[in-house]
């Protein structure tokens, strides 16, 4: 028995999937109408009388996810309808301000980003070493009486972000870690 093999595009499978999963006819309407919607178009479903809206805006924000569609979706309560449409695109930060890296940091800059989270580090190790809870305003205060002063707006956030991070840390509160050594 002869057989014919072609190729198929991974889209078209992805859709063909969802679309004979989709266990109800109202389901599977939404699930065309969301793959025939052209950039710059929008659709609504409308709701019956006394249906919930936020039951469709649910049920057409799962079927968008499952459809990996990235759209932008609008409860219009007056109308009793749901819009949607592809979301706009963005331009990306680096289109508006090329840069040497995708963070939007010099090479430079990453290496001091890289340079005080070291130092944070040694400081917070040091003073874990001595008493079992440290809050990071301790931490900013060691380095500030080292010489080693953190000069950022907010020095114990930045403190707060590496210690959160640090497996010989656990965070017992705002601010405030316990040394697991």
């Amino acid at each position: 028995m002869p057989i014919e093999i072609v190729e198929v595009d991974l889209a078209e499978m992805h859709r063909t999937a969802l679309l004979s999963r989709a266990k109800s006819p109202h389901v599977r309407a939404l699930y065309e109408a969301m793959f025939s919607l052209k950039p710059g178009e929008a659709m609504a479903v409308i709701a019956d009388p006394g249906e919930d809206l936020s039951q469709m805006r649910n049920l057409v924000t799962q079927c968008a996810t499952r459809a990996n569609l990235d759209l932008q979706i609008v409860v219009d309560r007056i109308s009793g309808r749901i819009l949607f449409t592809h979301k706009p695109n963005k331009p990306s930060p680096t289109d508006a301000f090329p840069g040497p890296s995708s963070t939007g940091r010099s090479p430079e800059d990453q290496a001091a980003l890289v340079e005080r989270r070291m130092k944070i580090r040694e400081a917070a190790l040091a003073l874990g070493a001595e008493r079992p809870q440290i809050s990071a305003q301790e931490v900013v205060d060691y380095l500030r009486d080292t010489g080693e002063g953190l000069d950022l707006p907010r020095p114990t956030t930045a403190v707060s972000a590496v210690m959160r991070n640090m497996a010989e840390f656990d965070r017992i509160g705002r601010s405030r870690f316990a040394f697991r050594g």
